[in-house]
């Protein structure tokens, strides 16, 4: 639900999304760099994380369960208790250990792995920027961070989410405008800061965002590609063989270069030193806190600081996370830490392999990057630790949503080839900088929330945009039930289907979330202008705003069974709600009595709101025609049927209703067909799609005819214009508007 407030006399909103990517955002920003007095930000936001995870526990611990490897080593931490030698400083580190998972649960929970990359670009964006402006000759090679390396990681962090957000057509264009300026500007940065350890990451990260943005053209060459790899590494290899009989160093020569010496700048020293350490305490280690104690004049860290010349009061490493690891919390730590991070690449890794999706190629980056990092600095389970936090993120994102879309079944294929379609190029960029989060509050009367504009044609199915309907029913006058299985996309086309159980699933149960409605009257127009109130994905809504006996997200797969369908059919819908603007789809349906094809806008009660709801939808016993209808408030307004020359089922037709505060107006294939003022819908809805039968509602749909087949919808392509934005692509009716 959304918050309101009011200052100066005017009420502001903020919806619960908003609200915690704004949070979310701040917390990365902070993170980023310290600074002095960052804990009068830190503070207040760690507790408001920590309600968050206690108030969303029961959805939480669905991610808990089954991540539950994450959990091994802070449990092991704790037990040092026991034997640790500062059982203070074990106690208080692990408490932050903990907090600091907690909020990556927390903001997994809230936000999509597209809103957290965005999270991640606006942190580094800032602190480039501010690096630039501070010292824009690079005299320092440090820009507003303490040291060289950290200026690298940092901007090797811009550089990553830059190429990442430059590469998704699912930003907008403002946001994908200014990732364009943060390449450059990062790879200056990485160039200024003379580390090697970040040159190779980008180096490294960009081949990993080309590859895997573009596999599947790349697919064909293979086996060829992977022919002159090996061919190219054995001749390195060779190479570097041959320089070495004739007492050539190339690794030495190019550590130099970069300022580093053969020790790693002494990190092989210190690894000597906590080989020694893990043979004298191999198993349980000597408890966080209890080796670097160089105030002791007898210590083998005394001896270590002095040889590194390193202040008392310092904090210091063995600049490697599974030697730090061994020596504190012994060779059981260091199993359960190197279990929780081969799962975490186990993840993380093959979603970004075979989705080719930008925000799970950004998380595998990460996740590289902080693995290889791992291997020269403390870098795993570190309280607070972005790089590590993301590492996390990356992981639990995977769980969030079981997969969803099955690979179509070769029966039933498009029979028909779809229109010509065009699109937004990946790499349509401009010149621009959008660095800064849009303001989070809105005025009374504007819309409570501002979405971003998009066009999606569908080339690959976007989770971080849509959710699918899955287990439930909306109410008891729909004899089929939602499932994941009725929706695949191929070939640029999201088809829903509908089809017939046989045998009836055992396993599923009706979660009805609207009462039964009337039926309609039996005169046409009645008929087909008012249909019946629809409570669409009362059960996959937000998790903080269900009905009560609803079963949230994947709980609702072990809902005892009430209800045994026929039928099973396919919705789904954004998870971003939109309010005023154009919405557009090309759609084409399938001819059967007793099945509704819908494109509509919707929020209602299960979402603790007003019904409101803004309906395209065809009966498809009758596809020479459309229905056009509002619900404002719960009440049905300004319905109409317009008729469709080529019908609905020979060819695609492209739909549009442009909302305004003070009307809406409904096109078809560009022309203006109807037009609606007076009282209408005011709340943000999301967009739905959805393809479902009755036999119950006869007089509005008809007798249920199925013709022994797989019913099924085809969506080309939809879009949403923000008001005030134009022609987001070429076929939109925004572009010939007046």
């Amino acid at each position: 639900m959304s918050l309101h407030f009011t200052f100066l006399g005017r009420t502001y909103g903020i919806s619960p999304e908003t609200r915690d990517h704004v949070l979310v955002t701040l917390w990365v920003i902070v993170t980023f760099r310290q600074f002095d007095n960052d804990e009068l930000i830190l503070y207040p936001l760690a507790l408001y994380f920590f309600w968050a995870f206690i108030r969303d526990f029961r959805e939480i611990f669905v991610l808990i369960a089954r991540s539950y490897v994450l959990w091994l080593f802070p449990i092991w931490w704790f037990l040092s208790l026991s034997w640790g030698i500062e059982t203070e400083e074990i106690l208080k580190t692990g408490l932050q250990l903990v907090l600091t998972l907690m909020i990556c649960y927390g903001a997994v929970l809230r936000l999509s792995p597209r809103q957290l990359l965005l999270s991640v670009f606006i942190a580094a964006g800032l602190a480039g920027l501010m690096s630039f402006l501070s010292d824009p000759t690079g005299s320092t090679a440090k820009g507003v961070f303490r040291s060289k390396n950290a200026l690298g990681t940092a901007m090797v962090l811009l550089w990553v989410s830059s190429l990442c957000m430059v590469l998704d057509p699912g930003f907008s264009r403002k946001w994908r405008l200014a990732a364009l300026v943060g390449i450059p500007l990062s790879l200056y940065l990485i160039l200024l800061a003379h580390s090697a350890t970040a040159s190779l990451f980008a180096i490294g990260t960009f081949a990993t965002i080309l590859f895997l943005r573009f596999r599947s053209v790349l697919a064909p060459r293979a086996t060829l590609c992977l022919l002159f790899l090996t061919v190219g590494l054995g001749l390195l290899g060779g190479i570097y063989a041959a320089m070495t009989m004739i007492e050539i160093d190339p690794v030495g020569q190019v550590l130099h270069a970069f300022g580093k010496d053969t020790t790693l700048t002494g990190r092989t020293v210190l690894w000597q030193y906590a080989t020694e350490e893990i043979r004298q305490h191999p198993l349980l280690g000597v408890g966080h806190g209890g080796f670097w104690k160089p105030d002791d004049a007898f210590s083998v860290a005394r001896r270590i600081y002095d040889e590194f010349f390193k202040h008392y009061n310092s904090n210091f490493s063995f600049h490697n996370s599974y030697y730090e690891v061994a020596v504190h919390q012994g060779l059981i730590g260091l199993a359960l830490i190197s279990i929780a991070t081969l799962w975490i690449l186990a993840r993380v890794l093959p979603v970004a392999f075979f989705a080719s999706d930008m925000p799970a190629i950004f998380f595998s980056c990460i996740a590289l990057i902080n693995t290889a990092i791992s291997f020269t600095e403390v870098a795993l389970m570190v309280p607070f630790q972005l790089l590590f936090m993301l590492f996390v993120i990356g992981a639990l994102l995977t769980l969030k949503e079981r997969p969803a879309l099955q690979q179509r079944p070769a029966a039933m294929r498009h029979r028909t080839p779809p229109r010509p379609r065009t699109g937004i190029s990946s790499l349509s960029c401009g010149a621009g900088l959008a660095l800064l989060l849009s303001c989070a509050v809105v005025p009374s009367g504007a819309p409570a929330q501002t979405a971003e504009g998009f066009f999606d044609d569908f080339d690959t199915f976007d989770r971080d945009r849509w959710r699918i309907s899955d287990g439930w029913a909306n109410g008891s006058w729909q004899n089929c039930i939602w499932s994941s299985d009725r929706l695949w996309v191929e070939e640029g086309i999201a088809t829903l289907s509908l089809v017939r159980l046989d045998p009836a699933p055992e396993d599923t149960s009706a979660q009805g979330t609207a009462p039964e409605p009337a039926q309609p009257t039996d005169s046409d127009a009645a008929e087909e202008t008012s249909p019946p109130e629809q409570a669409p994905d009362a059960a996959s809504d937000e998790q903080d705003e269900q009905v009560p006996g609803q079963v949230p997200g994947e709980d609702r797969e072990e809902a005892a069974p009430e209800t045994v369908y026929d039928f099973a059919c396919g919705e789904f819908h954004t998870r971003t709600r939109y309010t005023h603007g154009t919405f557009e789809a090309r759609l084409r349906t399938d001819v059967a009595s007793g099945i509704n094809a819908a494109f509509f806008t919707y929020i209602g009660p299960s979402q603790n709101e007003p019904h409101d709801e803004i309906d395209v939808e065809v009966l498809t016993r009758k596809t020479d025609r459309v229905s056009l209808n509002t619900y404002a408030n719960g009440e049905p307004r300004h319905g109409t049927v317009v008729p469709v020359p080529n019908t609905t089922d020979a060819e695609y037709n492209d739909y549009a209703f442009v909302w305004e505060p003070e009307r809406i107006r409904w096109y078809l294939n560009g022309e203006l067909v109807h037009e609606a003022t007076g009282e209408l819908p005011t709340q943000p809805q999301r967009i739905y799609f959805s393809l479902w039968s009755t036999d119950k509602l006869t007089s509005w749909m008809g007798p249920l005819e199925y013709p022994d087949r797989p019913v099924e919808m085809f969506i080309d392509w939809v879009a949403y214009t923000p008001p005030g934005e134009t022609c987001l692509f070429p076929d939109s009716i925004t572009c010939h508007e007046d």
